[in-house]
């Protein structure tokens, strides 16, 4: 499993990923210390835990700005916001753009560990594997940041990966042309958005033949991937 923990203090960072590298249960623990940077790496890589800080220094984008991108792009990985005081009006927002826990500093290992193992043993109940997406012969593994069809390597630019990796984490379903714009330079209103279909193009085009076909387009709303 992989983690991605948001903390703009890079010494608790530091110390939350020592805690979390104490269990056998992720594979990759990465941080990020503001909006940007945590929102690269969810675009490039797929995450089983997000640990969020709600504010993240003088950034104009706090935690929770992370948090409504995570799930605007259709991710349901626990996210677990960190505040520092139990704040009513915080833990109302956090929870209202999909937050499913929340813990305030200074918090002790063993309480986080706890909130970790919760979900933990919730996604295993339910049997979710998210180490590798699997659909319709395409799949994903993460530890690696590699795409395959069938067992073939699949060359693709970080973009590319970007995007397909949105379409495969929700197969036949229409992606908004304003949520694939953001994946891609995460902001819908950056000028460069009208470029989204050309770099719909240009994945179809890198795809295998039979493969091209499969991102189709929904008209007046967006993209969706579809093997058949």
């Amino acid at each position: 499993m992989n983690i991605l923990i948001v903390e703009d203090d890079l010494k608790i960072a530091q110390a939350i990923k020592k805690t979390v590298n104490s269990t056998s249960k992720f594979n990759i623990i990465d941080i990020a210390v503001d909006y940007k940077k945590a929102i690269n790496l969810f675009k490039t890589k797929n995450y089983d835990f997000f640990l969020v800080d709600f504010f993240l220094g003088e950034t104009s984008k706090n935690g929770l700005e992370v948090c409504r991108f995570i799930r605007k792009s259709g991710v349901k990985s626990p996210i677990i916001i960190i505040t520092s005081a139990s704040d009513i009006d915080i833990l109302e927002k956090s929870f209202s753009v999909g937050v499913d826990d929340y813990i305030t500093k200074p918090f002790n290992t063993r309480e986080l560990l706890a909130r970790l193992s919760r979900f933990s043993l919730r996604n295993s109940n339910e049997n979710i594997q998210n180490d590798e997406l699997k659909y319709g012969g395409l799949s994903y593994i993460s530890d690696l940041n590699v795409f395959k069809f069938k067992e073939l390597d699949l060359a693709l630019t970080k973009k590319q990966k970007a995007l397909l990796l949105c379409f495969l984490k929700q197969p036949e379903r229409v992606i908004s042309k304003d949520v694939l714009s953001s994946v891609l330079w995460g902001d819908v209103s950056f000028p460069e958005k009208h470029n989204l279909r050309s770099n719909i193009g240009d994945l179809r085009n890198a795809l295998p033949v039979d493969l091209r076909s499969a991102i189709k387009t929904q008209r007046g709303e967006g993209y969706y991937l579809e093997i058949s």
